[in-house]
């Protein structure tokens, strides 16, 4: 099951929230400050049951 994850960073000067998945063996990393949009994702993961393999080149493909 992948979850919300929340990272503070203070970059150039200033404080960021940024928000990514992990589940129980990896964190995939932050990806995007709009927590809306990683809820969404968390559920779309979840909900097609994404192996893990995959993850990282759908945020590639979704976020970047």
């Amino acid at each position: 099951m992948y979850t919300l994850t929340k990272e503070c960073k203070y970059i150039d000067g200033e404080d960021f929230v940024l928000y990514g998945i992990a589940n129980e063996n990896k964190n995939f990393g932050d990806f995007t400050h709009d927590i809306q949009k990683a809820k969404e994702f968390v559920g779309l993961l979840n909900e097609a049951n994404v192996d893990a393999i995959h993850v990282n080149d759908i945020i590639e493909d979704m976020f970047y």
